[in-house]
C-alpha cells in the first residue's frame, strides 16, 4: 500500500512538472502568434515652477515620441497651450499669448518657456529657465484618442 501511494506521488510529480512545462511553452506560442501587449500610449505634462511675479506658471503637453526625444538629449521647441489675455488687450488685437518650450538648450536637462512671439508682437519674454528637473512632470495613460483631443 505504502508503495503504491509512493508511485502515485511520483506520478503526480511528474504531471505537475509536465503542466507547468506545457503552460509555459502556450505562454511563449501564444506570444509568437499574437506578439507582445502594446503599451498604452502615455502623455506627459510638463508643469514649470513659478519663476517670476510677471508670468503664471504653465504647462505643456508632451507625446510619448517627444519625451523619449527629450529624455535622450536632443533639443526640441514645443508651442504649449498659451494664455488667455483677452482682458488685457484690446479689440482686434490677439487674445492668446503662445508660450513656446525649448528643451536641452543650451545643455541636456535644461529648459526655457518663451512667452510672446517675436514676429507678431515684436517682444519675446522667458517666463521660466531652469533645470527640468525642477518641473512637475505628471505621466498620463491615453486610453482612446476622443479622450486624448478632450483634454
Amino acid at each position: 500500500m505504502k508503495n503504491d501511494l509512493e508511485e502515485v506521488i511520483k506520478r503526480l510529480d511528474a504531471l505537475t512538472i509536465a503542466v507547468e512545462n506545457n503552460t509555459q511553452e502556450l505562454r511563449k506560442i501564444r506570444l509568437n502568434l499574437f506578439g507582445k501587449k502594446k503599451d498604452t500610449p502615455k502623455s506627459y505634462e510638463i508643469t514649470h515652477p513659478v519663476w517670476c511675479c510677471e508670468f503664471p506658471s504653465m504647462t505643456v503637453t508632451l507625446t510619448s515620441k517627444q519625451w523619449k526625444e527629450i529624455a535622450s538629449g536632443k533639443v526640441l521647441i514645443v508651442r504649449g497651450h498659451g494664455n488667455d489675455i483677452s482682458q488685457f488687450v484690446r479689440a482686434g488685437e490677439p487674445t492668446i499669448e503662445w508660450d513656446y518650450w525649448t528643451f536641452n538648450e543650451p545643455s541636456p536637462g535644461k529648459v526655457t518657456v518663451y512667452v510672446g512671439e517675436p514676429e507678431r508682437d515684436g517682444w519675446r519674454d522667458v517666463s521660466y529657465e531652469g533645470n527640468i528637473d525642477n518641473c512637475e512632470i505628471v505621466e498620463r495613460n491615453i486610453t482612446s484618442k476622443r479622450k486624448a483631443k478632450a483634454r
